[in-house]
C-alpha cells in the first residue's frame, strides 16, 4: 500500500465517521485534491478504488433533501469531471429538479450533467420538461443550460423557447427565454414571426376586449392602441429593437382581428371596406346591419363640417377633435376630459385608452378610468 492510498484511507475513514458538515465539506475537499495531484496511474487507481466505497453515501446525499446547501454544494463539486460514476448522473438529476437557488447548486448539478456524452439525449429530454416545472428556478436553470448546448452538440431551441416566452406564467423565466433569444441572433427569422403570430394576437385581443359594444373603432385607433402592447408584455423587447426590424402593415393587423373573430374568442365584426371593427355582446347581435356615418357636424350648432375642419363657419367656434381618434367631435356625442391636463376626446374613446394604456394619449400622465371626467356644453370650448 503505497502512502497516497493510505491518506486516501484515513480521509474516507475521516469522512465515514463524521456527523458535522464542515468536517465533511473539508475531508472531500482533501479527496479531491488527491485525485488532482500529479501521481503515477496505479497510485490514482488504488485511490479511485477507495473513493468508490463512498460513493453510495455521497449519492444519498445528493438525494437528500434535508441536508445543507453548502455540504450539497460540496457533493455535487466533487463529481465535477468524474462520470467514471454513471449512477451518480441520476443523483445530480435530483440536485437539479429541487431548484435550490443558494450558492446555483441546481445550476451546477445541471451543468455537470452535460458531461456524460454518453446520457445527452436524455439530458435533452430532461430539459425539455423541467420548462413545465412548479419551481420558477428549475425553469430558469433548465433555460441557462438549453442556452449552454452548444458545449456538447447541436440544437436549434428557438421555437421552445418561443413556447416559453407565450405561454409561462413567470415574467421572469417570460424574459430569461427573450433575452436568450436575442442573443442567438434569432430577430428575422424567429422573434419577428413570433411577435406576428402569437404576442400581435394576444396583444389586439386586451384591446378589441376593452371596446364597448356596438360602438364602430377605426382600424387606426386600434393600431394605437396596440402599439406598444407587445413590447410591453416582455421587458427585454423594446419599441427601439422592433422598429429597426420590423413594420406592421394593416393587413397583417386585418388578419388578426379576422383570426380572433373567427376562432370566437373576439365576438364582433371587421369590416374591410370601412376599415372599422365592432364588438358585441353576442353571437346572436351579428346579425343587425351596422351602418356607417363619415358625415360630421359641429358640435355646438350642428351645421356639417369636414374631418379636418379647424372651426365652424357657421357659428365660429373651434372645431374640438379627439385625441385618440383625431376626428371631430359632432353634435350629440359624449365628451371626455383628463382630469390632469383637460385634452379632450370622446368619452368612450377616452375611457377605452385609459383601460388599455393606463395613462393620458396627451400628457402620457397615468390616470385611472374615473381620471377621464365627462364634461358638456360651455366646458367642451374651454
Amino acid at each position: 500500500m503505497n502512502s497516497l492510498e493510505e491518506k486516501a484511507i484515513s480521509y474516507i475513514e475521516e469522512f465515514k465517521n463524521s456527523t458535522e458538515d464542515g468536517a465533511r465539506m473539508r475531508t472531500l475537499q482533501q479527496i479531491a485534491r488527491l485525485l488532482s495531484e500529479r501521481h503515477t496511474a496505479n497510485e490514482i487507481y488504488a485511490v479511485i478504488k477507495r473513493v468508490d466505497e463512498i460513493i453510495p453515501l455521497l449519492i444519498s446525499l445528493l438525494k437528500d433533501q434535508s441536508v445543507s446547501v453548502h455540504l450539497k454544494k460540496s457533493t455535487v463539486s466533487f463529481f465535477k469531471d468524474k462520470t467514471m460514476y454513471p449512477e451518480v448522473y441520476y443523483a445530480l438529476n435530483d440536485v437539479f429538479q429541487q431548484g435550490i437557488e443558494q450558492d446555483n447548486v441546481s445550476y451546477y448539478a445541471a451543468q455537470q450533467m452535460m458531461d456524460y456524452h454518453d446520457k445527452l439525449e436524455e439530458t435533452k429530454e430532461i430539459f425539455v420538461e423541467a420548462l413545465r416545472s412548479d419551481i420558477e428556478y428549475t425553469r430558469l436553470i433548465a433555460l441557462a443550460a438549453i442556452s449552454l448546448w452548444k458545449k456538447v452538440g447541436e440544437w436549434d431551441y428557438a421555437p421552445l423557447f418561443s413556447r416559453v416566452v407565450k405561454e409561462d406564467k413567470s415574467p421572469k423565466v417570460r424574459e430569461a427565454a427573450w433575452s436568450r433569444l436575442r442573443k442567438k441572433d434569432k430577430i428575422k427569422s424567429v422573434l419577428i414571426p413570433f411577435l406576428l403570430e402569437d404576442i400581435l394576437p394576444s396583444s389586439l385581443y386586451d384591446v378589441l376586449s376593452q371596446f364597448q359594444p356596438d360602438i364602430q373603432v377605426p382600424l387606426d385607433r386600434i393600431i394605437v392602441l396596440t402599439k406598444g402592447l407587445p413590447y410591453q408584455k416582455i421587458q427585454e423587447l423594446t419599441p427601439k429593437v422592433l422598429e429597426e426590424h420590423i413594420n406592421v402593415s394593416k393587413e397583417q393587423y386585418e388578419k388578426a382581428i379576422k383570426e380572433l373573430i373567427e376562432s370566437e374568442q373576439i365576438v364582433g365584426e371587421y369590416f374591410e371596406l370601412e376599415q372599422v371593427f365592432v364588438r358585441k355582446k353576442s353571437k346572436e347581435q351579428l346579425i343587425k346591419p351596422v351602418s356607417f356615418s363619415k358625415e360630421y357636424i359641429c358640435y355646438f350648432c350642428g351645421n356639417p363640417i369636414e374631418a379636418d375642419t379647424k372651426t365652424c363657419s357657421a357659428c365660429q367656434n373651434k372645431v374640438v377633435h379627439c385625441n385618440v381618434c383625431k376626428l371631430p367631435i359632432t353634435f350629440g356625442q359624449e365628451v371626455g376630459k383628463c382630469s390632469l391636463c383637460e385634452v379632450k376626446g370622446h368619452l368612450t374613446h377616452f375611457q377605452e385608452w385609459v383601460k388599455v394604456k393606463g395613462k393620458c394619449p396627451t400628457c402620457m400622465k397615468k390616470i385611472p378610468v374615473e381620471g377621464v371626467v365627462p364634461i358638456s356644453g360651455v366646458e367642451v370650448k374651454k
